[in-house]
């Protein structure tokens, strides 16, 4: 996925450049583009002309993206998406996982793996030990969302940022965003609005079966599932209080979400009880 070049000098310097690869597929629904590679997903981070409504992704093959880790000078991968140019496309990650994904963008809003998502569906894929950092509205999986449905993805590592940072999602606005089947073991540090799975979690959010379990520290608004969720709707979710290190679920009443031991997390009557 890259072309690694090294000098003929008495000290041997060695660098790599990311080639970026358009993938097979036309991006229709009948066609969608095959990303199988690091080379494929890092063509869609930057050609936002196609996050457009009405094209699709589907991922065929585990990635590893640990060399994000030098994209942009150390910036690391673009976010899909952005408040200018949203990320539209269907994605579907056809329960494959990316690996070792570095975001260093620590005064960039609206960042993860998908910085600002609009009106689709992102489903079945995995982000493993993540290394995320940005400023304002950062999540482990996405950042901000409007009107989108994600199910059945999850995301491990670290998430790292000053105000309303989650361990998978900071907020949605807009329109209704439901995220359905999700989970995250990320470890979460931020200031203000702080928490395991989503940060502000805002008034256009509903969280359903879901659970985080990775520790989370912060100065102010701080929970074990989410910093502060004003209009959010939970069901059915749960936090660990022991690995979070968080006896509250978020700082006001915590209506569908229920803190429970590691232990009791890894009891199946727990999840099967609530349906």
């Amino acid at each position: 996925d890259g072309t690694s070049v090294s000098s003929n000098n008495s000290a041997t310097l060695s660098f790599t450049i990311q080639v970026s690869k358009q993938p097979a597929g036309s991006g229709t629904d009948a066609d969608p583009y095959l990303i199988s590679t690091m080379a494929e997903l890092y063509w869609l981070s930057q050609t936002s002309s196609e996050w457009v409504s009405g094209k699709y992704f589907k991922q065929t093959a585990d990635i590893d993206a640990s060399t994000t880790s030098l994209l942009d000078g150390g910036a690391g991968f673009t976010p899909l998406g952005n408040t200018t140019t949203k990320f539209e496309a269907n994605y579907d990650g056809g329960g494959h996982v990316i690996s070792g994904l570095v975001i260093n963008r620590p005064t960039q809003d609206y960042v993860g793996f998908i910085g600002y998502g609009k009106g689709q569906t992102i489903n079945n894929l995995g982000l493993e030990n993540v290394n995320i950092e940005g400023h304002y509205k950062v999540g482990g999986f996405i950042g901000g969302a409007n009107g989108m449905t994600i199910e059945k993805c999850y995301s491990t590592g670290t998430v790292r940022g000053v105000y309303w940072v989650g361990g998978f999602i900071d907020r949605a606005d807009g329109t209704y965003t439901t995220v359905r089947n999700c989970y995250s073991t990320c470890a979460v540090t931020g200031a203000q609005i702080v928490g395991g799975f989503n940060g502000i979690g805002g008034g256009y959010l509903t969280v359903i079966n879901c659970y985080s379990t990775g520790s989370v520290s912060g100065t102010s608004s701080v929970g074990g599932f989410g910093g502060s969720n004003p209009g959010t709707k939970v069901e059915n979710s749960f936090w660990d209080t022991q690995t979070s290190g968080q006896t509250t679920g978020w700082n006001s009443a915590a209506l569908g979400v229920t803190g429970k031991t590691t232990a009791e997390m890894k009891t199946a009557s727990t999840f099967t009880d609530v349906g």
